[in-house]
C-alpha cells in the first residue's frame, strides 16, 4: 500500500463529500481471478470516483469493478477511467497482467506494468488539474445553504421539465411546470439519448411564474433522433453541490431566450432601432447577430462567422451595423473555407476523443485558435474553466482552413484558452 500513501493520505485530508465517494463491491464478486493488486484495491476502497470536476459534476478519475468475467475466458476488461488517459482496460498475456489505456479516437496507446502503476499515474495527472485554490476548497466543508438557497432548492423540487418536439438537428423544446410557489431564474434537469451521452443542462424560467407552464427552447450537444432524448429530474441538490445547479448562480440566473453567453459582459440590445433589419444585399453573407446570440444551431449550419466591422458590406459601417455594434456578426455562406483575406473569424470545431464542439476565433498569423469555449451539458464553457478535459486537448476545424480540410489544434501548455495548429511534428 506504500504505492498508495499519497492517495490513502488525500481521502484523510479531504472535507467535501462527493469530491472522492466510494462504492462497495458486490460481495457475491468472484475477485479470485483478479490481479492481486486490483483484487486488494477493491476489497480495501471498492469502486472509487475521484476528483470532483469544479464545474461539472463529473469526476476525473474513476476506478470500477470488472466489467467482465475473467474465470470465464475475457481477455480485455476495463477497470478503470482518466479523463485524459482514457478507458483503462485490463489484459493477461500468458500469466503477466497490464493495464493499457487509450482515448477514444486515438491512434496509439499507453501501458503500465500493474493496477497499481496506472493508478498512480491517473491520480497525480487528475491531481495536478486542480489549482490550488480549487483543492483548497476539498479539504473544506461545504458552507451550509443561506435561507434564500434553502428555498431555492425547496421550490425546484416542485419543478418538472418534459421534452415536448425537436426543431432541428441539435435543438429541442421543453415544457417547464413550475408547481411551487416561487418563481427560480433558471432549472437544472438532466438529458440523456440510448446508450450514452449524458449530461445536465437547464433552461432560464423566470417567465413561469407560481402554478404557470411554458415551452422553452433548448441547444443540446446530442445528435441523432432527439425524439428519443430522456430528460430526468437531478436528484435534490446538497450544500457542495450549489456549483453545478444553475438556480444558485446569480452569473448565470438571467432570461436568455435559447442560450446562455459564454460570458458575464452585459449583454447588448438594439438600442438604435429595435426593428433594425439585419439582412444584407450582399449574397455572401447572412443575417447579422450580436456574438453572444450565436448558437451551436448557428455554427453547425454555417461554420464560419465574421465581424461586421471588417466586413465592406453597404449596411455594416464603421460602428457596425444599423441596431447593433463592434459585437455583431454575420455568417459567411459563400462555402465553408477559411481564406486568407478573413480577419479573426469564429469557427467551428469538435473536441477530439468526444461528442463535444467548440468555438473559438481562428488567427491566420499565429495559426492557432483563440478564446476557445466547449459546448457542455447546454451551454458555451470557456475551455480553460473545463478541467475535466485535461491538460492535453486536440481540436478538429469543422470550415476547411486555407483549403486544408480536417486542420487539427493542439492545446498543451499552460493556457487552456487556445490551441495552435498542429504540425507534422506533433
Amino acid at each position: 500500500m506504500s504505492e498508495l500513501k499519497e492517495f490513502v493520505e488525500d481521502c484523510d485530508r479531504i472535507k467535501l463529500k462527493k469530491f472522492f465517494q466510494f462504492r462497495p463491491v458486490d460481495p457475491s464478486s468472484d475477485l479470485a481471478h483478479l490481479p492481486g493488486d486490483y483484487r486488494d484495491f477493491l476489497q480495501n476502497f471498492g469502486e472509487v470516483d475521484l476528483f470532483r470536476d469544479p464545474v461539472n459534476p463529473w469526476h476525473c478519475l474513476y476506478v470500477y469493478a470488472p466489467m467482465k468475467d475473467l474465470a470465464n475466458g475475457a481477455t480485455k476488461v476495463v477497470v478503470g477511467r482518466q479523463f485524459d488517459l482514457g478507458d483503462a482496460f485490463l489484459t493477461q498475456n500468458g500469466d503477466d497482467w497490464q493495464v493499457t489505456s487509450i482515448r477514444p479516437g486515438a491512434r496509439t496507446s499507453k501501458s503500465w506494468k500493474s493496477f497499481t502503476d496506472w493508478f498512480v499515474a491517473a491520480y497525480r495527472k487528475s491531481k495536478k488539474t486542480f489549482s490550488k485554490a480549487d483543492w483548497k476548497k476539498a479539504l473544506q466543508p461545504a458552507p451550509p445553504f443561506t435561507e434564500e438557497e434553502q428555498r431555492i432548492a425547496e421550490a425546484r423540487r416542485k419543478f418538472s421539465v418534459s421534452l415536448v418536439g425537436v426543431n432541428g438537428p441539435n435543438s429541442v423544446r421543453l415544457r417547464v411546470v413550475n408547481n411551487s410557489d416561487q418563481t427560480l431564474m433558471r432549472f437544472t434537469f438532466g438529458m440523456r439519448m440510448p446508450g450514452g451521452g449524458d449530461g445536465w443542462s437547464s433552461v432560464p424560467t423566470s417567465d413561469i411564474g407560481p402554478g404557470q407552464s411554458g415551452d422553452v427552447t433548448r441547444e443540446t450537444y446530442h445528435s441523432g433522433d432527439l425524439e428519443k432524448l430522456e430528460i430526468y429530474e437531478l436528484p435534490d441538490p446538497q450544500p457542495e453541490d450549489r456549483n453545478y445547479y444553475f438556480e444558485f448562480d446569480a452569473a448565470t440566473a438571467v432570461d436568455l431566450p435559447s442560450s446562455t453567453p459564454e460570458t458575464s459582459e452585459e449583454r447588448p440590445s438594439d438600442k438604435n432601432d429595435p426593428g433594425a433589419d439585419r439582412s444584407t444585399e450582399d449574397p455572401r453573407f447572412g443575417d447579422w447577430k450580436f456574438s453572444h446570440e450565436v448558437t451551436l444551431t448557428d455554427l453547425l449550419q454555417h461554420p464560419i462567422w465574421l465581424w461586421c466591422l471588417d466586413l465592406s458590406t453597404d449596411e455594416d459601417g464603421e460602428d457596425g451595423p444599423i441596431g447593433g455594434d463592434e459585437s455583431s456578426m454575420r455568417p459567411w455562406l459563400d462555402g465553408d473555407d477559411v481564406e486568407l483575406e478573413m480577419d479573426s473569424p469564429t469557427i467551428l470545431l469538435r473536441v477530439d476523443g468526444t461528442d463535444k464542439y467548440a468555438k473559438g476565433v481562428y488567427s491566420a498569423l499565429d495559426e492557432s485558435v483563440e478564446g476557445l469555449c466547449v459546448f457542455w451539458a447546454g451551454e458555451w464553457i470557456k475551455a480553460e474553466n473545463l478541467a475535466v478535459l485535461g491538460p492535453l486537448r486536440r481540436y478538429t476545424a469543422i470550415p476547411s482552413i486555407l483549403g486544408d480540410k480536417n486542420c487539427q489544434f493542439i492545446s498543451d501548455g499552460a493556457d487552456l484558452s487556445m490551441a495552435r495548429l498542429m504540425s507534422n511534428e506533433d
